[in-house]
């Protein structure tokens, strides 16, 4: 079981940085494999931690761990994979099934980072060996009630011969090594960390396989495997749809008349605004086309009311003349 605990700050050049206890227990003796404080709470912090608690412990069965990113990482199902290793994670919002590894936080605050000497945190090297001093120490030989008044050492003693350690052939620098998978350029370069790294030049537009170790200098030579492309796939055909030919589309054909004239005729005569008299309506051929005056005074006359009808022998005398 593992998880992390939010820890001091210690001195990193002029100014303080918090830092983060990444925790391995044994369920069955309450046994620490290892724990060590780090600046990050990420993959390449928690591996090494990891790594030296199989070391000393042994190989778990399963691996019970947070929902962190550095746990969902596919980088830690690569090694727990190539180990045997079952990685289990816990359900969320659910902290009982986390409780032993809780209750062990619980008791470090109490017992040894409560009388913490300031001393200890001007680096995380000697924060790091004053943690294990104590656990070493104290709480690997304190009594614990879970165990029936069995310190955890004790309780370790009567099962560790069932417990599976790595294989003396397996190199563990070499399982605990990331991937990152990369395509060689036209240069026969990759890059990796804002970085370039030459390949063989029969290598180029292939796909590899990157292994390095994040905490090497970045003048060590990394490890390419060459990623074959997958053989033997049964891939589906691709289905390509035909739409269905459409017929010929209507063709609009223009009447000639205007939407403004056929609906002012369609409104009738409308009153003018000085006069009071109805306005004219426009008429509209038989063609279709509807004629408009061609100046401003014949729209004038053609607006102005009309005068009143008179006989073909009557005379109209002029107002000057009338008495």
């Amino acid at each position: 079981m593992s998880d992390v605990m939010h820890g001091p700050k210690v001195r990193l050049g002029r100014s303080r940085r918090k830092t983060y206890l990444i925790a391995f227990i044994d369920d069955a003796t309450r046994v620490v494999p290892f724990a060590a404080f780090a600046m990050s709470e990420n993959v390449p912090a928690f591996l090494p931690v990891w790594k030296n608690a199989l070391i000393r412990r042994g190989l778990p069965a399963r691996l019970y761990v947070d929902n962190g990113a550095a746990y969902r990482s596919r980088q830690l199902a690569l090694v727990c994979a190539k180990l045997g290793v079952v990685l289990v994670h816990a359900r969320p919002y659910q902290p009982a099934g986390k409780g032993k590894i809780e209750r062990f936080f619980r008791t470090l605050r109490a017992g040894w980072l409560a009388h913490l000497d300031a001393r200890a945190t001007d680096s995380v090297q000697t924060l790091n060996r004053s943690l294990w001093a104590w656990i070493e120490g104290e709480y690997h030989n304190t009594p614990h009630r879970g165990l029936d008044g069995r310190t955890p050492l004790e309780q370790w003693a009567l099962v560790s011969g069932g417990v599976r350690y790595p294989d003396a052939t397996l190199d563990l620098d070499e399982v605990f090594l990331f991937e990152a998978k990369r395509v060689v350029h036209k240069d026969r370069t990759v890059s990796l960390n804002g970085r370039l790294y030459e390949v063989d030049a029969i290598l180029v537009g292939q796909r590899v396989i990157l292994r390095y170790d994040p905490h090497a200098p970045p003048t060590r030579p990394l490890d390419v495997v060459h990623e074959p492309p997958a053989q033997g796939r049964d891939r589906l055909p691709r289905q390509r749809h035909h739409r269905e030919p459409r017929g010929p589309r209507p063709i609009a054909r223009h009447t000639g008349r205007s939407l403004r004239r056929l609906t002012a005729a369609h409104r009738g005569p409308r009153r003018h605004p000085r006069s009071g008299t109805a306005a004219r309506p426009v008429s509209f051929p038989t063609d279709g086309v509807a004629t408009a005056p061609s100046s401003s005074r014949a729209l004038r006359a053609a607006l102005a009311p009309s005068p009143p009808a008179t006989s073909s022998g009557a005379r109209t005398s002029s107002p000057s003349s009338a008495c």
